[in-house]
């Protein structure tokens, strides 16, 4: 059966070419921009080559990116519209490009000029594979014949059930020309809130031991969550690139401590260099609040270039 709703997503959740092909996916395109030359990073028709950006990175190249263009996402979504289709569109997340929001404002326009079409957004709080398995688990759902709504209920609530806080004590340096990207390392402080690339803008403290910094940390990720006895919850630590498996397994025993006398039972994790940032200090505390279903799909095998497990 044809479905009646389309997804759309932006070239930020790294599809790869045959699963938008396979899907049907409209693209939202975001663009690179080197030495005067535009990049579109995805375009219909053509294989998808993000090779040549990467190779000016490493030349230390200046490289800029942009949103979405309003014009293209106005297009994109009136096309379908036009056609009798309902859309939801699943955009990278609106804390790290304005994508998401100027998608959201002409979907907003849009929606006074087709009232009869159902239209839904959801903002993935994420980017690349966290965004783009986000969107291929909605794919499988419409698949599956769940409605418009349906999905996009279960996206929020899967974009909504994880928490992340970072923490650092040194910041990187700029791979392209070498400079610190700030001064934290020359303190005796650190940064709770830090941007997971090295950007400032966190709050500073005194340094603390692991068990504090975790009390700090997991509390607040703990009430975002609403985290209640009896929950249950998957924790990531994540290194920032110059910290220990030691130091990172003795944060991952106090938070899984400090979540225990909370009555929330860890149930999954994961603990190790996921992410890193050039040589900085610190790390990154994910905690997400999981019922049944996601503990059945963590249980899922997965083989990608990426991440594997049995």
């Amino acid at each position: 059966m044809l479905s009646m709703f389309e997804i759309v997503t932006d070239s930020s959740a790294n599809l790869t070419d045959e699963l938008i092909e396979q899907y049907q996916l409209p693209i939202l395109s975001l663009t690179v921009r080197v030495e005067g030359q535009e990049y579109v990073s995805y375009v219909k028709g053509h294989k998808s080559d993000i090779k040549p950006i990467y190779d000016k990175m490493r030349q230390k190249k200046p490289v800029e990116t942009s949103a979405a263009n309003p014009g293209q996402c106005h297009d994109i979504f009136e096309e379908l519209l036009k056609a009798g289709k309902d859309l939801l569109y699943i955009g990278f997340s609106s804390g790290l490009s304005g994508t998401y929001q100027t998608a959201s404002m002409q979907l907003e326009d849009l929606r006074g000029k087709y009232p009869e079409r159902k239209i839904r957004h959801v903002d993935s709080l994420a980017a690349s594979m966290g965004e783009g398995l986000l969107v291929w688990h909605a794919c499988q759902l419409r698949e599956q014949g769940k409605s418009l709504d349906e999905v996009a209920e279960i996206a929020q609530r899967y974009a909504d059930s994880m928490a992340s806080v970072t923490v650092k004590s040194t910041d990187a340096t700029h791979p392209q020309n070498g400079m610190s990207f700030g001064d934290l390392g020359e303190t005796d402080l650190m940064e709770i809130g830090a941007g997971q690339h090295g950007e400032g803008g966190g709050v500073r403290v005194p340094m603390m031991s692991s068990k504090d910094t975790v009390a700090t940390v997991a509390e607040a990720l703990s009430k975002k969550l609403e985290l209640k006895a009896g929950d249950k919850a998957f924790v990531m630590i994540n290194g920032c690139g110059a910290t220990t498996m030691m130091e990172m397994l003795v944060l991952f025993k106090d938070t899984v401590e400090f979540l225990k006398a909370k009555g929330v039972e860890v149930v999954a994790s994961m603990v190790g260099e996921i992410l890193t940032v050039q040589e900085a200090a610190g790390f990154q505390m994910n905690i997400a609040k999981w019922d049944d279903e996601f503990i059945r799909l963590w249980n899922t095998p997965c083989h990608t270039p990426a991440y594997s497990k049995e």
